[in-house]
């Protein structure tokens, strides 16, 4: 299923990648809601005879756009397994049925990995670091057992558990959150288990920002999403980041013993994300991993706080 919003430029790609799916076509119904395009996009979508095709001309208030897009798509949907991209995401051709594959007895939810990339060799570098990191803390969590992050460019989840968990709940009108606040509220409603599938005929890649400044905008509505995470997450997200700008600053207070234990930070997360890119079979150019550090404190300790002040832009002017 799609949530599409003035999108006509990615769909051409998007339709030659769903639609060469290795998955049997009586079992598979794509599910497109445009929501308000004022493009080429509801005239594309309705050449798209093996689409359905759902037109959203007003949103509730009581939803973010793209929330009652979805919420709107899946209450068209005739299936108990919903699976969910976005326009800007190229799925290989056994996709849809690697994830599938993950839905044992008790399985109710299954997140996927989605590398970024840019047209910016160096950017697209940094950002195929950070998706590594995002999935390793996504499968940090759902081993764990606390599931706290997913990607919704590539998750799954069963219709009845979304239903049994009221939807998006209370933070529907919540602008970024539809993956990571809903495996959340999957999670606390104990409906069942959930999975990662590490497979590389799992992954979508997804076209990322071509600016530096915007992948700040886009990292900066992501993490708004965190203000409407429990306290105990938000606690340790706090501490972890406090530590990690900390041990940024040591070298400056406690000179070398500060840079010892900065290296020794540096250290840890390296094994960590070789650890994290071995387990999802996604290679990483290495010499990029210092600018990925000093982007990661930056975004996290200077741009992340203002997420949870003044208006959250949905992309980059």
């Amino acid at each position: 299923m799609l949530a599409l919003h003035n999108e006509a430029h990615h769909l051409a790609e998007l339709r030659a990648c769903l639609e060469r799916q290795n998955y049997p076509s009586e079992r598979l119904q794509i599910i497109a809601v445009d929501d308000r395009s004022m493009d080429a996009t509801p005239e594309l979508l309705r050449e798209y005879c093996s689409w359905k095709y759902v037109r959203v001309a007003h949103v509730s208030p009581s939803h973010s756009p793209k929330k009652f897009a979805l919420a709107t798509g899946i209450a068209h949907s005739q299936s108990e397994l919903i699976v969910l991209t976005d326009a800007d995401c190229r799925p290989g051709p056994d996709w849809i049925k690697t994830l599938v594959t993950q839905f044992q007895a008790e399985c109710i939810a299954v997140a996927g990995f989605s590398p970024v990339f840019s047209r910016s060799k160096v950017l697209s570098q940094v950002l195929c670091i950070d998706s590594v990191a995002v999935a390793a803390m996504s499968m940090a969590g759902i081993g764990w057992k606390k599931p706290i992050m997913a990607t919704g460019r590539n998750l799954a989840y069963r219709r009845s558990a979304f239903e049994a968990a009221g939807g998006f709940g209370q933070t529907a009108q919540v602008l970024s959150g539809d993956d990571d606040l809903l495996l959340q509220r999957l999670a606390v409603a104990q409906l069942g288990t959930i999975a990662f599938a590490c497979d590389t005929a799992a992954h979508v890649p997804s076209q990322g920002p071509e600016t530096f400044f915007a992948w700040l905008v886009q990292k900066r509505r992501h993490i708004s999403a965190s203000k409407h995470f429990n306290f105990r997450i938000q606690l340790g997200y706090s501490v972890f980041h406090l530590c990690n700008l900390l041990l940024w600053l040591a070298p400056l207070f406690i000179a070398a013993s500060g840079f010892l234990f900065f290296l020794l930070k540096c250290c840890v997360d390296l094994i960590v994300m070789r650890y994290a890119s071995r387990r999802l079979q996604f290679k990483l150019r290495w010499q990029y991993f210092p600018l990925w550090e000093f982007s990661h404190v930056l975004i996290h300790t200077l741009i992340g706080p203002t997420s949870f002040f003044g208006k959250i832009k949905w992309r980059a002017a």
